[in-house]
């Protein structure tokens, strides 16, 4: 079963492709890189974590990410790779403080992810060349069932969303297992498709 969850922040004229820069008081991972130990993102160096280009973590061990203040907090994919085998929590403590996950280009997987969602500030933006997948629990939802680990309930309340001018999609894998990409918005594939017009109409 294939389904299209339209929950984009916005319009944009063009398909943005968001990618925040490297902050030096991050965790940068640039190579491969193991989590054997439960891991809590916070007690990262500065709190927040940022996976680039070519590196893959891999958490065998389950992962606390809680709020943070300023850029503490955060777990970026800047075109890495993010695998958790076991429980990923987003967040496990209620700090007051906002968690957030960019998967703006790159792949996050988890064998199970539990989320408070807005109840906690925590949410989970997926850009152009993102995925987020989870192997267990998914089931659609057309009210909140209240099970912290069923990735149907973030994507109804727009915990999970899609980057400026794009739209989740959403492709239900069976067995409880799900997907969710983005992709360009139908008003925006107009507008791009009126642009190359125009383009191809200036140049004969």
């Amino acid at each position: 079963m294939r389904s299209k969850a339209f929950i984009a922040k916005g319009l944009g004229a063009a398909v943005l492709v968001a990618v925040l820069a490297s902050s030096a008081s991050a965790a940068t991972i640039n190579i491969d890189t193991s989590w054997a130990n439960r891991t809590g993102i916070l007690g990262q160096t500065g709190g927040f974590v940022e996976i680039t280009s070519g590196a893959t973590l891999t958490a065998t061990a389950r992962v606390d990410h809680d709020g943070g203040i300023g850029d503490a907090g955060r777990v970026i994919l800047n075109g890495g790779n993010f695998t958790s085998t076991v429980d990923y929590k987003l967040p496990d403590n209620n700090t007051g403080n906002p968690a957030f996950m960019g998967i703006y280009d790159g792949t996050f997987t988890a064998n199970k992810f539990e989320s408070f969602g807005l109840a906690r500030d925590a949410t989970i933006e997926i850009g152009a060349n993102g995925i987020f997948a989870v192997e267990s629990q998914y089931s659609a939802v057309t009210e909140n069932d209240g099970n912290r680990y069923n990735v149907g309930n973030l994507i109804l309340e727009g915990s999970l969303y899609a980057s400026e001018g794009l739209t989740l999609d959403v492709q239900d894998l069976g067995g409880g297992a799900v997907q969710v990409t983005a992709i360009p918005e139908p008003a925006t594939l107009s507008l791009l498709g009126l642009s190359v017009l125009t383009l191809f109409r200036r140049r004969k």
